[in-house]
């Protein structure tokens, strides 16, 4: 550790998660499983709100104490110096911690009530509020910038998918010295709801094209994986009578098989430009292309008649 990598503990950031549960509840793999991922969760929302202040310094949990009983987990969030001139004019460390602690429960107070998240306007809602909070003593010193929605709706997600596997009868709650805030059990938030509140623009374009299969689906409730231009795409397959013949078997796939395609793509971009995303869907299979190794042991694609 050089001189310009410290660790400082703030008092003030000492905190608790806990997850109460019914005594004697089956299956209690689920509930330390749900707390590992709220720790991740809490952590990426510290390391957000502390890029949001911008003032050189890293937060970092450190565990402190683990309770039984109900499951309570004591963290204390402690800085990084990434610059030691940033502490020449004002020690910044108590500003940014408190920030912390009232930054994490502000979107969990946020969070209360709400069953799903409808529109972009409410992420800016939360946007906003989190300028609001900051430490009282030196309101003016602390600037904070606004977190970008993606960056709020990512944790929110992770918010949702560390409580997925809490039941009705569970509870969640973030306790420290500032307040004692209740986590909703209920929310939830998937990639494609992200996407969808991201997005502003859809840019779509159609294509003839040689898709590598990766992972089919066999199942049929998820997208296929395939390899397109060197890199890994999903797609849903919407071809329904291609699709009934090879789940039925009429249509043998082998490792190294690709299928010729029409290939409908999405391009999504939000409000300020950026991409978000792309989405894939095939349309229609011409049919399978199969692998093979040609007399200078190159790799190239044949024609495989399909039975009827």
């Amino acid at each position: 550790m050089t001189s310009a990598t410290r660790f400082f503990g703030l008092d003030e950031d000492l905190a608790f998660i806990e997850i109460k549960y019914p005594p004697e509840t089956d299956d209690p793999a689920r509930v330390f499983r749900s707390m590992a991922k709220l720790i991740d969760a809490f952590h990426q929302i510290d390391l957000d709100l502390a890029h949001a202040v911008g003032a050189g310094f890293e937060p970092v949990l450190l565990l402190e104490r683990v309770e039984a009983g109900s499951l309570r987990v004591w963290l204390r969030t402690v800085v990084r110096q990434l610059d030691d001139d940033a502490l020449r004019t004002l020690d910044w460390r108590p500003l940014v911690g408190q920030y912390l602690v009232r930054g994490k429960h502000q979107v969990l107070r946020w969070l209360d009530g709400r069953n799903a998240i409808q529109s972009r306007g409410e992420v800016l809602e939360l946007q906003s509020s989190l300028l609001e909070v900051r430490p009282p003593e030196d309101a003016e010193v602390l600037f904070i910038a606004p977190i970008a929605p993606a960056r709020l709706l990512n944790d929110i997600k992770l918010l949702t998918e560390a409580t997925a596997e809490l039941r009705s009868t569970d509870a969640v709650r973030y306790v420290s010295v500032q307040a004692d805030t209740e986590l909703p059990t209920q929310l939830r938030l998937s990639s494609d709801d992200v996407e969808r509140l991201l997005t502003d623009e859809v840019v779509e374009s159609q294509s003839r094209t040689l898709l590598l299969i990766k992972k089919p689906d066999y199942l049929g409730n998820s997208r296929w994986e395939f390899r397109l231009d060197n890199r890994t795409i999903e797609a849903r397959l919407l071809d329904e009578q291609w699709l009934l013949r090879f789940r039925e078997g009429h249509i043998p796939l082998l490792p190294g098989d690709a299928l010729d395609v029409e290939l409908h793509s999405e391009l999504l971009r939000s409000f300020e430009g950026n991409v978000v995303g792309t989405r894939y869907s095939v349309e229609f299979v011409h049919g399978v292309h199969r692998r093979s190794v040609g007399v200078q042991g190159l790799l190239h694609f044949e024609d495989a008649a399909e039975p009827a």
